[in-house]
């Protein structure tokens, strides 16, 4: 990789200045800074995923979930050689019984177990359980119900052991025959990661420093909406949502006792995040032509100060394009992202912003096995989510999925 011109190292505050000029003007973001030419990362990853279905009868069926995931990665940067491997282990089982034709529930068990080793936060195990059960019932012909509980438990080997009842209750009233309402109240539970609690390293000349007494963060989310048909071809769904957090983690930035920015992951004692989602989608020429427009508004506030929580975009736009012709199929999405408000950004807030626009396509071949083409970043947008982290360029990939039924 070529470097940067010397001249833009000229003071103390060179790297500031050096990344404004070639990220914030568009100038060749992909050119390294002036003495990391050399840096580069190895990462490897491996997914493996199965499911199991089985139809016991007309009023019983079973599903078996199960995946793999390694990851694992090695920096040889001029002042980081920070390595990980990780890797999870998931297993669900889950049954959908309907004991009558008022009634429809759903129970399942799950566990995921982590494990990771990595000179930044050593050798880490965590271990995450739930089991759930919903009932889905008809309390007249235009009016339906849902209610739950879920159980999870949370244990994090030289951390904090954790566990929440989390209840969920829903109503559905088909007001037409093309329109119906719904709303819903549920609680929710997050266990922080592994790398949340115990990252601990320095890179750029900042510290990250771990935290093993952050708490799990938990949620109360609310929904009203409804959905209704206009025309023939054209579905729209608008809902308007809020969500308290109680303990809500997010990275913060201060310094320690030598005066060093150092970043840490902390609860929030009291978060809000509340919005508008609308989406409308429409078919034409006989099915072959799909089309789906989201448009979502997010105020995420923390409660505490009134400021905007970090990292988080308040305007979301996402249009899907999809041509379907006997055996194939072509598709192309459009993300776009507002830009971040500089009360947003922890460690950087005088670096520039972009707002994220993303063009992906996709092409897809269907008969006994599914042949799928990627292209994602197809125009190379440049920008990050994160100040001085850039998010990947333009890539291509291959997959291939086969069903095999009995």
């Amino acid at each position: 990789m070529q470097s940067l011109p010397e001249v833009m190292l000229t003071d103390d505050h060179g790297q500031s200045i050096q990344w404004q000029q070639y990220l914030g003007q568009g100038v060749q973001p992909y050119l390294a800074p002036l003495g990391e030419e050399k840096n580069t990362t190895l990462s490897k990853k491996l997914f493996l995923n199965t499911t199991l279905n089985q139809l016991v009868n007309q009023k019983l069926a079973l599903k078996f979930r199960a995946s793999y995931f390694r990851n694992s990665f090695k920096n040889d940067f001029i002042d980081n050689q920070d390595f990980s491997k990780s890797q999870r282990f998931r297993a669900e089982y889950q049954a959908d019984i309907e004991p009558s034709v008022y009634h429809s529930l759903i129970f399942g068990i799950e566990g995921t177990y982590d494990v990771v080793e990595g000179n930044f936060f050593g050798e880490r195990m965590a271990l995450m359980s739930g089991s759930y059960i919903q009932d889905e019932f008809k309390i007249s012909d235009r009016l339906s119900g849902t209610a739950g509980i879920r159980i999870d438990i949370s244990k994090i080997f030289s951390g904090n052991d954790e566990s929440q009842v989390s209840p969920k209750f829903g109503l559905i009233l088909d007001a037409a025959d093309r329109t119906t309402f719904r709303a819903s109240l549920g609680k929710g539970f997050r266990a922080p990661s592994i790398a949340e609690l115990f990252t601990s390293t320095s890179a750029s000349g900042f510290k990250v420093i771990p935290n093993p007494d952050l708490k799990a963060e938990s949620s109360w989310s609310g929904e009203i909406g409804f959905k209704t048909t206009i025309g023939r071809n054209i579905l729209w769904d608008v809902a308007v949502y809020p969500e308290r957090y109680f303990d809500f983690i997010n990275p913060s930035l201060g310094v320690d006792d030598t005066l060093a920015l150092r970043i840490q992951f902390n609860n929030v004692q009291a978060a809000r995040i509340r919005g508008i989602e609308t989406n409308v989608a429409s078919t034409w020429f006989g099915n072959h032509l799909n089309a789906v427009v989201t448009y979502i508004f997010v105020d995420p506030r923390d409660l505490n100060t009134g400021n905007l929580l970090s990292y988080r975009p308040q305007h979301l736009l996402t249009t899907t394009l999809t041509l379907k012709k006997g055996i194939f199929e072509l598709g192309a999405d459009y993300r776009f992202a507002s830009r971040l408000k500089k009360e947003q950004l922890e460690i950087f807030p005088d670096d520039p912003r972009v707002a994220t626009k993303i063009l992906d396509a996709r092409g897809v071949v269907f008969r006994q096995t599914t042949l799928m083409l990627n292209a994602e970043n197809l125009l190379q947008y440049k920008y990050n989510q994160v100040e001085r982290n850039l998010e990947p360029a333009r890539q291509f990939s291959i997959s291939w999925q086969r069903d095999i039924k009995r």
